[in-house]
């Protein structure tokens, strides 16, 4: 879902060995990796994401955008 948002943060990279198993061990093909230095700040990956996979750095995210 995250990448099908578009953000220009978001990729996708394959993945082999054993970056290609989960914690429970089953087999993968890639893992989403998001670019810090081109991330808008929005954390629409954070809620898209169904494997709560993405973990913000703040206590408690802010959704959207704050308008001035």
């Amino acid at each position: 879902m995250c990448i099908n948002l578009g953000c220009p943060a978001t990729s996708y990279h394959l993945v082999e060995g054993e970056m290609g198993l989960t914690a429970e061990g089953k087999q993968r093909k890639g893992i989403c990796f998001i670019d810090p230095s081109l991330c808008p700040g929005c954390h629409l990956c954070y809620q898209v994401c169904k494997f709560g996979a993405i973990q913000s750095q703040e206590e408690k995210p802010v959704f959207g955008f704050e308008t001035v």
